[in-house]
């Protein structure tokens, strides 16, 4: 009997897009010093049209072709029929985000707003993931970093602190285990930064204004500044203000400079992709496991009325090695199901 591989839901039982990542529904809850919304009955019939959520598509989404594309079609009518037939709001939003999960695009997804879009941004900045999100196991010499989510301002620092213990005890080799890791934001950064001895230009998020600028050419994408903050609030402003934002990575002390393997499931998405490419075109890392999830698109939230929020992905990413992850996913350089990557990784690590 095959033993079925759990994904690992960081803070909470369910989850949530946002940016280039994805959110715990934990980190969706207003902070205690913020005004709450009051709360709107969920029996209460939909209201909404559907033209107003599409009108805000857009104006906002990377891509508004996608909303007259003919996957898009079916998705329409589905929730044109509930709403016909005078549906609560409640399964509404549960109807709709179920059919954008088989649309024509990742990270789209309505919710009730504990608070408002800006009050959820800032909330995004000052979240912790807690203990379980960073956890450092050893195989003999060999360090099993298990990284389940890119969320949470402690996160960063978890990994970094990681990397200083396998410097104390000269780590022979590194497993970076990304199975269960759905998404997240900056915590990205030290992850790959302290694998690399010189800089790193991964790819290039492209917005609605760079999608119809045309294909993003490296060499003018590498004129352009790096984005260097790690705030969601400054991305959510700047990312689809700009034609393009180039994403590179810098090293970071201390750097190990040992050999690398990254182990991912068909659940590894978002963020957690991206790193994935990442250490591929750097040269840093061999992938064993499973093709990821292809969920990598940068998300922001939006205020609807009767107290909701839609998430809509603002930007697309272009990596120079993968090209574009969104629908496609990151190959591993060995194909093995997920729940056999770790001992396949450690064989390897034997030779």
């Amino acid at each position: 009997m095959t033993r079925r591989f759990r994904p690992f839901t960081p803070l909470s039982a369910a989850w949530m897009l946002a940016c280039t990542l994805l959110l715990p529904a934990a980190a969706l809850a207003a902070p205690t010093d913020a005004p709450a919304l009051a709360p709107t009955d969920a029996a209460a019939p939909w209201t909404l049209p559907l033209s107003d959520i599409e009108a805000l598509m857009r104006r906002e989404l990377f891509d508004p072709g996608l909303l007259d594309s003919p996957a898009y079609a079916p998705l329409r009518a589905e929730l044109q029929a509930l709403i016909a037939g005078g549906v609560q709001r409640k399964p509404f939003v549960k109807a709709f985000n179920a059919a954008w999960q088989k649309g024509p695009s990742s990270h789209v997804r309505l919710q009730p707003a504990p608070a408002s879009a800006a009050v959820m941004a800032e909330r995004f900045d000052q979240m912790d993931a807690g203990p379980e999100a960073v956890q450092l196991s050893w195989r003999g010499d060999t360090a099993v970093l298990a990284v389940n989510t890119f969320m949470g301002r402690d996160t960063g620092p978890a990994i970094s602190a990681a990397y200083r213990e396998m410097a104390t005890r000269s780590a022979r080799a590194l497993i970076i285990d990304l199975r269960r890791n759905e998404g997240g934001a900056f915590a990205v950064i030290p992850l790959v930064g302290h694998l690399l001895e010189r800089g790193h230009d991964s790819g290039v998020f492209v917005s609605q204004r760079g999608r119809q600028a045309g294909t993003p050419q490296r060499s003018a994408i590498e004129q352009l500044r790096p984005w260097t903050q790690a705030s969601l609030q400054s991305f959510w402003a700047e990312v689809p203000a700009a034609p393009y934002t180039r994403l590179r990575f810098e090293p970071m002390a201390p750097r190990f400079a040992g050999p690398v393997y990254v182990l991912t499931s068909a659940r590894t998405a978002s963020a957690a992709e991206l790193v994935v490419d990442a250490l591929l075109g750097a040269g840093r890392a061999q992938v064993f496991g499973e093709r990821t999830a292809g969920q990598m698109l940068s998300q922001k939230p939006f205020d609807l009325p009767n107290q909701l929020l839609l998430f809509v992905p603002v930007a697309d990413y272009h990596a120079w090695h993968s090209g574009r992850i969104e629908g496609r996913g990151v190959t591993p350089t060995r194909a093995v199901p997920a729940e056999q990557a770790l001992d396949a990784a450690l064989a390897e690590v034997a030779r």
